[in-house]
């Protein structure tokens, strides 16, 4: 009933397609950014940098984003963030061209600049879905939008790989295009324009933003589950992003082509949906804390393989399997926020978790860059297991030990 009802929602609809061909055509640039740096340069390390830029901005703009979602007009947010967005990518498509190595810092800017405002898009977006669908049809409407990602990653990467392995500027103007095209569908939107609060409510909410960050790492720090998941997770987002550029140096260096780049990294969004209906099942019947641990040694039994292997369908198997636990973990993790941190903290607490596991994100792609430079992809691929390996020690034992402390607490009590 909901899924019907939906499908006759035309806001909802205009929302949810422009967003879907936007989205496809960022994963294909984003693909793109540092095969297009590693080609022009030969070096890992400035394709590392070019990972920063593109991760950066989730751990630099969450909650400017927020504040600007909850007091401006979305609608104009959304319009402008596409606007942006294209000129981005055409700058990039200019640059591409006719590269010029010395010029590569364009690349760096677009990306920069293309990120930041998906930051800013994903925000008001969810505000604009709610404001446009009625109670009834929010499930189904938030479970469309969460499938938009792999979906996205899926048809996104494989296209922009074998459209670069074309033209080096084919994946950016296909990038500019589907902005536009989300312009178009954007402007066709009718969302109801919120009535702005005082401004002194947001000049306070402005100067609130560095109290707000340093609240919600309180809140994440108070429960020691939190306390000591969210860190063990920002390694493995470097771990994630050490592997990621060591498998597209690694294949290239193996003689592969570009788009096979494309086809092992899309295996993330080809299991992304069933995964998610994996969680969906499993999350509630298993315990939070198992969960995670057993992603954790997963992750490690799955980096075990790409150590000694570059055949494209071992890798994808391997990277499509390190997606699946992070999806099922990811759930678990979000679950647990929901029912032990109290509503009126949850946003600040969730805040304060994607800062610290963003940074991992972020500052893991140079490190790969850097590896990769020093010690070749063989060693890389070492380093990047020894690193999960012990995380996932340290996880393991901090959790046994909390899960004792809490025990023996509550048999304290009973006495």
């Amino acid at each position: 009933m909901g899924t019907e009802t939906i499908r006759t929602n035309r806001n909802f609809l205009l929302l949810w397609s422009g967003n879907a061909v936007s989205l496809i055509g960022v994963h294909g640039a984003r693909i793109a950014y540092p095969l297009l740096v590693l080609a022009l340069t030969g070096s890992p390390v400035h394709a590392g940098w070019i990972g920063f830029a593109v991760n950066a901005p989730g751990m630099l703009f969450p909650l400017p984003a927020g504040v600007v979602a909850d007091y401006g007009d979305r609608r104009r947010v959304l319009v402008r963030c596409q606007v942006v967005a294209a000129a981005a990518a055409a700058a990039a498509c200019v640059f591409a061209i006719q590269p010029d190595s010395q010029w590569v810092w364009v690349l760096y800017v677009a990306a920069f600049v293309e990120t930041s405002t998906g930051v800013f898009y994903g925000a008001s977006e969810f505000g604009a879905a709610r404001d446009v669908v009625p109670v009834a049809q929010r499930p189904t409407a938030m479970s469309m939008l969460e499938a938009l990602q792999p979906l996205a990653i899926l048809i996104g990467r494989g296209t922009g790989t074998a459209l670069l392995g074309i033209a080096r500027w084919l994946p950016f103007a296909i990038d500019a295009v589907t902005s536009v095209i989300c312009l178009v569908t954007l402007r066709e939107l009718r969302i109801g324009t919120p009535t702005p609060p005082p401004r002194d409510h947001v000049d306070r909410g402005v100067r609130a933003l560095a109290g707000r960050v340093v609240a919600g790492l309180r809140v994440v720090w108070r429960d020691p589950f939190l306390r000591s998941t969210t860190p063990v997770i920002a390694v493995s987002n470097v771990v994630v992003q050490i592997t990621l550029l060591q498998i597209m140096v690694g294949l290239q260096e193996d003689g592969q082509p570009v788009w096979m780049v494309g086809v092992v990294l899309a295996a993330t969004g080809l299991v992304g949906v069933p995964a998610a209906w994996v969680a969906s099942r499993l999350v509630g019947r298993v315990a939070t804390q198992q969960v995670y641990r057993t992603a954790l040694w997963s992750w490690t039994a799955l980096l075990i393989p790409l150590t000694f292997t570059a055949n494209p369908i071992a890798l994808s198997a391997c990277w499509g399997g390190i997606g699946v636990v992070g999806i099922v973990n990811n759930v678990a993790l979000a679950m647990y926020r929901l029912e032990r941190v109290p509503d009126d903290t949850l946003g600040r607490a969730t805040a304060g978790v994607i800062l610290v596991t963003t940074a991992g994100a972020a500052l893991g792609a140079p490190i790969a860059g850097y590896l990769l430079r020093g010690f070749g992809t063989w060693g890389t691929s070492v380093v990047a297991l020894a690193l999960m390996a012990a995380s996932a020690l340290c996880g393991t034992m901090i959790d046994i030990h909390q899960q004792r402390e809490v025990r023996t607490i509550s048999g304290l009590r009973i006495q």
